[in-house]
Parts: C-alpha cells; sequence; structure tokens
C-alpha cells in the first residue's frame, strides 16, 4: 500500500472531520436528553450509535498518527476511550429490554418530539456522509460503508415520527430502536477490520 492511501481521510480532510466529531456530540447530546424525556427507544439507540461514532473517530485518528504520542496523553486518550465505549455498552444493553418493554406494554409517544430531537442526527449524518469521498480517496472502503451505516439510526429515528397512528407510535419507536442497536456489532467488526489491515 503507498503512502498516499495509508493517510487517513481525518488527516485529508481535517475541518470536515472535526465537524463530524462536533455533530456527532451535539447529536449524542440531543438523541440522549430526547431519550430521557420521551423515553424513546429509537432516541436511546441513535444515542449509543453517536457516542459509537465518536469512539471511533477518535481511535481510527489516533491510529494514523506517525508520531508516537507521550505517555501522559496515551493514558488520557486511553482512559477516554474506555469511558466511551463503557457507556455505549451501557445504553446498547439499555436498549434491549427498554424496547422488549415497549413493544408488548408501549405508551403513547410524541412524536413530532422525536423528530426535533433526531434531527441534530440527520444533520451528523450528512457530515459523516462527506467523508466518504476522502475515504475512498484514501482507500477505505471500510470508512465508506460505516458512514452510511451511521447514517441509518438517525434516517430511521426521523422516519419514525411520521411512520402511522399515534397509537402506534410507541410500538414502532421500540421496534426500530432494538433493530438500530443490533447495527453496533456490525460497525465494530468494520472498524476492527479497518484497523487489522
Amino acid at each position: 500500500m503507498s503512502l498516499h492511501n495509508e493517510i487517513g481521510p481525518d488527516m485529508r480532510a481535517p475541518r470536515l472531520a472535526r465537524a463530524d466529531l462536533l455533530a456527532q456530540a451535539v447529536a449524542l447530546s440531543s438523541s440522549g436528553v430526547g431519550g430521557y424525556v420521551l423515553e424513546s427507544v429509537v432516541l436511546v439507540a441513535c444515542a449509543a450509535h453517536h457516542l459509537a461514532g465518536i469512539g471511533f473517530r477518535m481511535l481510527i485518528g489516533a491510529a494514523w498518527q506517525e508520531r508516537p504520542q507521550p505517555v501522559q496523553r496515551a493514558r488520557a486518550f486511553t482512559a477516554v476511550q474506555v469511558v466511551i465505549w463503557a457507556c455505549c455498552l451501557l445504553l446498547a444493553v439499555g436498549v434491549v429490554p427498554m424496547g422488549a418493554h415497549s413493544i408488548f406494554h408501549a405508551d403513547s409517544l410524541a412524536s413530532l418530539q422525536v423528530a426535533v430531537y433526531a434531527l441534530p442526527g440527520v444533520a451528523a449524518a450528512v457530515t459523516s456522509a462527506l467523508l466518504v469521498r476522502p475515504a475512498r480517496q484514501a482507500g477505505l472502503k471500510h470508512s465508506g460503508v460505516d458512514a452510511w451505516l451511521a447514517a441509518v439510526p438517525s434516517a430511521l429515528a426521523f422516519a419514525v415520527a411520521f411512520s402511522g397512528p399515534q397509537a402506534q407510535a410507541g410500538t414502532i419507536d421500540a421496534a426500530v430502536g432494538v433493530a438500530i442497536v443490533l447495527l453496533l456489532p456490525l460497525r465494530a467488526l468494520l472498524h476492527l477490520g479497518r484497523l487489522l489491515n
């Protein structure tokens, strides 16, 4: 592999990568608050994906660093990664029983409010999609696939708001939320393959 292909998309489009990281952080905050306030399963699942997206971006960015990091910075980075993945795991594991309960005992859901809280996630999906081009130019097909997978949760969460009658919105929200969280292992495998390559 040439040096041209070894340069990560974060290094070839640093401003866009930073914008994507910021968009993911805003979307994480919005979906997390929305999931708590509205008791929306799909928003909690989206929060797990946004948190994972931040973790993946940091992990891949660190992997492309050519210079070794100081010991203190490396330890701080490891601590942050542990916190991110522990929180992501808690969110993902919490979605399954929450969704299973809501499927059979769903309460009414303020669907339009779900759309409002999911809107920053749609913006984050756009920034992630824009990173596909530099990723392809760098020969990183895994990154392009992950960008599209990262867009799926927010798009589905936004679609839940207009998916059907208000009475069925809670059930649809729960079913979609459980389905969304199942994409996390696939994204993790894609990034693992990318790091191993």
